[in-house]
């Protein structure tokens, strides 16, 4: 069970950016959502951290969270990021263009999906991506202290959010400086 709580740890911020990308593509008021999402992941993950720190390490100090699982959230975010850029991308497009705002279908019966977006809820999308697109560079930091295809990632995932110099001059001159 302390390996699951370990673990889970590291699926707060790849849901809550399915979520926000769920909203951007629903647009409407859902298009908020990553707005609101911001504030619950920071208290979900305070309270996390609290109730994680006790079982996250054995009698010896050795964590009991799997560095596999840890690197296949990491390496998956890449998509995920591409994927919020492009739903914010359809908005922008679907309001440049005049879209009509109107409701075309449902989810689950339950959240309305609307064709176009206001100016208002574009706003809205526009933050929401932008949070959490951010966290991207967390992703991307970790990647670049790596080599290979791992940096390669780093670049891609940094690119995203404008940062992609930032996997050189971290890891060559920040790590280099730090060390001597």
């Amino acid at each position: 069970m302390s390996t699951i709580f370990a673990n889970i740890k590291y699926l707060l911020a790849p849901v809550l950016i399915l979520v926000t990308f769920a909203g951007v593509l629903a647009g409407g008021i859902f298009a908020w959502l990553g707005v609101a999402l911001l504030f619950v992941g920071i208290v979900i993950d305070t309270v996390l951290k609290k109730q994680a720190s006790s079982v996250m390490h054995n009698q010896e100090g050795v964590t009991l969270a799997s560095p596999g699982f840890q690197n296949l959230v990491m390496y998956s975010m890449l998509p995920v990021f591409v994927l919020l850029q492009f739903a914010l991308a359809w908005r922008v497009y679907g309001y440049m263009s005049g879209l009509p705002v109107e409701v075309t279908s449902t989810w689950l019966s339950l959240i309305p999906i609307t064709s176009g977006i206001t100016g208002v809820d574009l706003i809205g999308a526009t933050l929401s991506t932008g949070i959490f697109a951010g966290i991207g560079i967390i992703y991307g930091h970790e990647l670049s202290h790596c080599k290979g295809f791992a940096f390669i990632i780093s670049r891609m995932t940094m690119a995203l959010s404008g940062s992609a110099h930032f996997c050189y001059a971290h890891v060559y001159n920040h790590h280099l400086e730090l060390a001597s």
